[in-house]
């Protein structure tokens, strides 16, 4: 549920996808929506392994749960100081097809290297879902695969119409300040379990 809150919000993988399907159609854009969701996967999976390298202790829950609260805070911040600009800018790096590997590669790409998902990985991992054993965690990678593929085909079939792209444009300032106010709580949730444990001590 979280991980969809992020992709509702325009951010690379909306932008180059939307500019992809506008200029190509959505049979075209179909290798690049499966290369944002491989690549959604595979950061997701980075950061699962590298928060489980990080040593336990109380200490370093607190320090690990302040930080996945701070970048999820920031996220909220950055979804709604950005998303005017965001939503005026469709001039995003998508090129003419060049071939189905291609275009898959920089779907993944696109994807792989977004800032805003590693922010999310990172502050799930280290916090909410720190504790996910390696079977649900999985689960979880292989979910947010299906989400991210699922939503880049949602963005491309609306993407091919341009009164539809302007009406979402119109909605995006409401809507931006909805979603940056359930990431702060997503923040606030992240602590929540050391500021139980402070009061009940």
């Amino acid at each position: 549920m979280n991980y969809v809150l992020l992709l509702a919000v325009p951010g690379p993988n909306m932008l180059a996808t939307g500019s992809f399907a506008a200029l190509h159609g959505f049979t075209a854009t179909l290798p690049f929506a499966m290369g944002i969701g491989l690549g959604a996967a595979i950061q997701a999976f980075v950061f699962f392994v590298g928060a489980g390298l990080l040593p336990g202790g109380d200490s370093w829950e607190v320090i690990g749960r302040s930080f996945s609260a701070f970048l999820l805070a920031m996220m909220g911040w950055r979804i709604l100081k950005s998303a005017r600009r965001l939503c005026a800018d469709t001039r995003a790096s998508a090129k003419g097809p060049a071939g189905r590997l291609t275009d898959l590669a920089v779907g993944f790409g696109t994807s792989s290297t977004n800032p805003m998902s590693g922010m999310f990985f990172a502050a799930q991992f280290i916090g909410p879902a720190g504790d996910l054993p390696w079977l649900p965690a999985l689960a979880l990678i292989l979910a947010t695969a299906v989400l991210a593929l699922s939503n880049s085909l949602a963005v491309a079939a609306v993407f091919s119409h341009a009164p539809m792209r302007r009406r979402i444009a119109s909605a995006l300032p409401l809507w931006s300040r909805i979603v940056a106010g359930l990431f702060v709580v997503l923040a606030l949730l992240s602590v929540r379990p050391m500021i139980e444990a402070l009061i009940s001590g």
